[in-house]
């Protein structure tokens, strides 16, 4: 639930902001769209025991917290 309230957040974020979209945002972005469909493919299988898949979600949730963080400095 923690993780959930998290990603929401977090996109919400970088996706409202509409200043000029530096690379980390635009990952961001990516990041979170490649949450949402490992989270969509979930519904129907548990697509994050494959270690690959495992590993692609670690790198899009820190694609979307690098962007955040990038976000809150400025």
């Amino acid at each position: 639930v923690a993780f959930l309230i998290w990603y929401v957040r977090a996109s919400l974020r970088v996706f409202r902001d509409r200043s000029k979209d530096s690379p980390s945002r635009l990952f961001g972005r990516l990041g979170s769209a490649m949450v949402l469909i490992l989270f969509l493919a979930s519904v129907v299988e548990y697509p994050l025991r494959t270690p690959l898949l495992a590993v692609i979600f670690t790198i899009a949730c820190c694609w979307l917290a690098q962007a955040r963080r990038e976000r809150s400095a400025a």
